[in-house]
């Protein structure tokens, strides 16, 4: 990440970030993971800024890290953070 490098670990999908690694959202470049200039944090879901390094574009894209899914009551959530609360793997 540019400036300062986030310190931790992160839970990731690697499948579901390469699908996304695979386009920018705006001009379908190829993304790289050495272009991440932030994060969204979700508990142990994650959001990577990636932003695109085709020089006309720059576009910064979020890429999820992992599995999302609508619980019953709405909203968004993300996989890791219900089985971590339900104790499953």
């Amino acid at each position: 990440m540019t400036g300062s490098r986030q310190e931790g670990r992160r839970v990731v999908e690697l499948d579901l970030l390469a699908v996304g690694l695979k386009s920018c959202q705006r001009c379908s470049q190829l993304l790289r993971l050495d272009n991440i200039v932030g994060e969204r944090r979700f508990d142990l879901g994650l959001i990577l800024l990636v932003k695109c390094s085709y020089t006309e574009c720059s576009h910064v894209n979020g890429v999820p890290a992992g599995s999302q899914h609508t619980p019953e009551k709405g909203g968004i959530a993300w996989d890791v953070n219900t089985k971590s609360a339900a104790g499953m793997s």
